[in-house]
């Protein structure tokens, strides 16, 4: 059964995708100006650990920005299931279930035409 507290966790899946990415351009950008730092005063021999540390922990926000699911993905992974095997849908008429995949087949178009428009 669904709560209020999962739909509000599923809404906030987009903040929370834009956040992580946020998160990972500020410190990729950081890394970045530390490594210059670091080499033109040559402190390398002194700060690697720390900056593999970093560099460890940007690949951590980037891997969990990318299996972060969106709301329409977080919905359809919940939703489409409970569908499928509910006895009722199972008796629907058939111009019905010519609509509701209309429905899932634009769900998926939207969402792979919002990926294809991501970098």
């Amino acid at each position: 059964m669904i709560t209020s507290w999962d739909i509000y966790w599923i809404t906030r899946l987009d903040a929370i995708c834009g956040a992580l990415a946020f998160i990972s351009i500020l410190g990729a950008v950081g890394l970045c100006a530390a490594g210059v730092i670091v080499t033109v005063e040559d402190l390398w021999k002194d700060y690697w650990r720390k900056y593999m540390v970093a560099v460890m922990a940007l690949m951590v926000f980037m891997f969990c920005g990318l299996l972060t699911p969106n709301t329409k993905t977080a919905i359809a992974i919940y939703m489409v299931p409970k569908i499928v095997n509910n006895d009722h849908v199972m008796q629907l008429p058939e111009k019905a279930a010519k609509y509701l995949n209309g429905k899932f087949d634009e769900w998926i178009n939207d969402m792979v035409s919002a990926k294809k428009k991501k970098p």
